[in-house]
């Protein structure tokens, strides 16, 4: 890979440290004893074009679907944002729409929106492409 001019970046995970992977990076695992680990996936809204970039690639590179739904992703954060804002603005459960927003960033709705209007205008053109 080096020799290629792709960088290569090694780490040794101890106890108590956190490995972020960076979007669009490849990353794998190596345990050289006896192990108890734990992996967890997660990506914040601005994160979502990534999503949708890496999912179009697999597609193209593996011509099966990947077993992230990016849809469904992007559907479940539409969701919750929507019932934040209700509670917020009903004032019903504002303390429990407080505590849910993960103290969420002030343009993560445009983030959640552009993803949407994005996965509209692909599924409308690959209709039209079909027809």
């Amino acid at each position: 890979l080096r020799a290629r001019g792709i960088p290569i970046c090694r780490a040794v995970q101890e106890e108590g440290n956190f490995i972020i992977t960076m979007p669009g990076a490849y990353h794998g695992g190596f345990n050289a004893g006896f192990n108890m680990a734990e992996a967890v996936n997660f990506g914040p809204p601005d994160w979502l074009p990534y999503g949708a970039g890496c999912l179009r690639g697999y597609y193209v590179n593996h011509r099966k679907p990947c077993v992230i739904s990016h849809d469904e992703v992007v559907l479940g954060l539409a969701h919750q944002h929507a019932e934040r804002h209700a509670k917020a603005v009903t004032g019903k459960g504002a303390r429990g729409a407080r505590r849910s927003s993960g103290r969420g960033h002030p343009k993560e709705s445009a983030w959640v929106a552009e993803a949407m209007a994005a996965r509209l205008r692909e599924e409308a053109e690959a209709r039209a492409a079909a027809a």
